[in-house]
Parts: C-alpha cells; sequence; structure tokens
C-alpha cells in the first residue's frame, strides 16, 4: 500500500527517528531490516559506505538477502 499526501506518516519509509538495538535509524524499514539479520556483520550492510544509515527502500532490497535470526518467525 502507497501512503501519500497527509497519509505519508503511515508509512514504514517515512523519514523519523527510530532508536532500536542503541542505534537511531532514519525509518521504521530500516530498523525493520536490521533487526532480523542473524549475523552482526550483516547489520553492517545498513550503512552507507559515508556511514550514514541507508534509507527505507535500500534497506528494504538489502534485506530481501540477508540471513534471518532463528526466531524471527516469534520476535516480530
Amino acid at each position: 500500500m502507497l501512503f501519500k499526501d497527509k497519509y505519508s506518516f503511515l508509512s514504514n519509509m517515512y523519514s523519523c527517528k527510530v532508536n532500536y538495538d542503541g542505534e537511531i535509524f532514519p525509518c521504521v524499514e530500516t530498523a525493520f531490516q536490521y533487526a532480523k539479520c542473524a549475523d552482526e556483520n550483516e547489520k553492517e550492510k545498513f550503512i552507507n559506505d559515508r556511514g550514514y544509515y541507508v534509507n527505507g527502500f535500500v534497506a528494504q532490497k538489502i534485506g530481501q538477502q540477508v540471513k534471518l535470526r532463528e526466531d524471527w518467525k516469534y520476535a516480530r
């Protein structure tokens, strides 16, 4: 579903600060994709080469390639 205009804040891609696991993410989607990683090294994929967290659209693509935490089915 695409949220636009006055409903854009409902999107996982909406720009806002999300504090998770001691990190501050630029949107819910980036935090979500980061949270599902089994490997601590894979979590680094959600930070770009300049040290900033990637946006939600990039995070969503990266998240399709990561190994999921064993408890992910129950953790979400």
